[in-house]
């Protein structure tokens, strides 16, 4: 049984979303978009307040593009006896108000107990037909009630029930009394999945959040298993998942919560152990030399990466191949520009490597020629320029920006070194991307991941570029490349870190 401890409620949501949205993604990737039911993914659902953030984002997910539901159906954990489908506290009404009507799901596709059914026995035994027919449920969502019910397999309830109809507890009664005028409006029986129904599915999360779930959350994952807490079933499941926040461990063990935080450093959001990239494919001895088209295109694309090298003093070079001077034209005025010194993003970059732990004397001011030509054409003596310090330096690894930005400096950056000649000992190329463009999804195969403190010592390096604030691009005002690049540097697979992507090349596929 996997345990995801996150700090908030909020935290807690969100990872949920993105693991359902990964799921539901990997299965439509896997078996296409189809009629039959092999192609659907099939989202078994709760109801309450837990669930509330969980669907927020998954809304959010869908408005983004993130993740279709056409091909997703659902099926409902349970819903009251004796109140209307259109009652404000029907759980009918609860899943359209908060999320079915919000997303692309096709009517046909849901499926709600009917607490009002004839024959309500019937009921029950036609839903679990149904689940049958479509083929078992992927992944089922529950909630868990502060006596450890899920559902409303209340204590006592046995572990190889089936959807039923149940007679809720009084405790049940008075926690759900907040939702109705009076609590004498509570309904008191339910129709609702089975411990068994639940346990068929092939995967199962469990979300806990706030202190009045500790006691239940303590009973799920350090007790013994128990009718009196049917959330203790899970534990038989071969892929269950609890997800909860710090409010609602406050009951386990110390020992119980440091061990699974510390799986959680380890591996991504389906638990599949993180990869090294760096250490993969960067020997110990391994001289790296980075490329920048300007005095911080390094720091905005690698700077998070730049701080894992396992030798900093490995890395033999960071080629600022022009002064950025250019990037100044706009930001400036012609009374003001007197003031400026030709180094000025020079020595802006070499204050920023210095607080990722590299030294001045590790920049090279290439100040290639093509950059003062007043048409910026490239000729022999750029590319001249650059195989004397590749032939000086003698790389194996060599990282190179890809991204156009207004100026077109990079693409021409980028097109110089294309031209260059390089040794045998020259292993692999690493193409980064810094501001202007954001990867594709199937543009890059390496990822590199680093927690916040990495983060924010690269946004502390972008911001000792202080003439990079408040930037003018074509006359038209842009937000500053901290903003810039934080708005994606969130990693979707392993939310605890943030990323960078590469695409890692041979020589051969990267020369002209």
């Amino acid at each position: 049984m996997r345990v995801i401890i996150k700090n908030t409620y909020d935290d807690l949501s969100f990872w949920c979303a993105l693991y359902i949205k990964q799921k539901i993604n990997k299965h439509m990737d896997l078996y296409g978009y189809g009629k039959c039911n092999v192609n659907k993914f099939v989202l078994g659902l709760p109801t309450g307040s837990t669930p509330l953030g969980v669907y927020e984002n998954l809304i959010n997910f869908y408005n983004n593009g993130d993740v279709s539901f056409k091909n997703v159906i659902t099926f409902n954990m349970d819903e009251y006896v004796g109140i209307s489908s259109n009652h404000s506290q029907s759980y009918r009404t609860f899943m359209n108000e908060n999320f079915f009507k919000y997303i692309d799901i096709p009517s046909e596709n849901i499926n709600l107990l009917n607490g009002n059914a004839k024959n309500l026995i019937e009921e029950c035994k036609n839903y679990e037909k149904k689940i049958l027919e479509v083929g078992g449920i992927d992944l089922f969502l529950c909630g868990v009630g502060r006596d450890g019910h899920i559902a409303f397999n209340e204590p006592g309830s046995s572990l190889n029930s089936v959807t039923r109809i149940k007679t809720l507890s009084e405790e049940t009664i008075i926690d759900n009394a907040r939702f109705f005028e009076k609590s004498t409006n509570v309904p008191k029986q339910a129709l609702t999945v089975g411990i068994k129904t639940i346990m068929d599915s092939k995967e199962i999360i469990m979300l806990a959040s706030g202190t009045n779930k500790a006691n239940a959350l303590k009973h799920c994952i350090e007790g013994s298993i128990s009718n009196q807490y049917t959330c203790t079933a899970i534990q038989n499941h071969p892929k269950a998942m609890i997800i909860c926040d710090e409010n609602s461990i406050s009951d386990l063990r110390y020992k119980t919560v440091l061990y699974y935080k510390n799986l959680q450093k380890n591996i991504d959001l389906v638990g599949l152990p993180l990869i090294n990239y760096i250490q993969q494919f960067i020997d110990d001895d391994d001289k790296i030399l980075i490329t920048s088209p300007h005095p911080d295109d390094d720091v905005i694309g690698l700077g998070g990466t730049m701080q894992l090298f396992p030798n900093k003093d490995n890395v033999c070079g960071i080629v600022y191949m022009t002064n950025g001077l250019g990037g100044l034209n706009d930001n400036y005025n012609d009374n003001d520009k007197k003031y400026i010194n030709s180094m000025i993003r020079i020595k802006e970059g070499m204050s920023s490597i210095v607080s990722l732990g590299y030294k001045h004397d590790q920049v090279i001011d290439a100040n290639l020629p093509f950059y003062g030509d007043v048409y910026r054409n490239v000729t022999r003596c750029d590319i001249n320029m650059m195989q004397d310090i590749i032939d000086d330096k003698k790389p194996q690894h060599i990282f190179v920006c890809i991204d156009e930005d207004p100026h077109k400096t990079h693409i021409k950056c980028m097109n110089i070194l294309k031209k260059l000649k390089y040794p045998d000992y020259v292993k692999k190329i690493w193409l980064y991307k810094s501001a202007w463009e954001k990867w594709n999804k199937d543009e890059f195969n390496c990822t590199i991941h680093f927690p916040k403190d990495i983060l924010n010592k690269k946004i502390t390096a972008i911001n000792l570029h202080i003439s990079q604030q408040d930037l003018y691009v074509n006359n038209d005002k842009i937000t500053s490349f901290n903003d810039i690049t934080s708005q994606y540097e969130l990693s979707h697979m392993c939310p605890e870190y943030y990323y960078e992507n590469f695409m890692i090349v041979p020589v051969s596929d990267f020369v002209l």
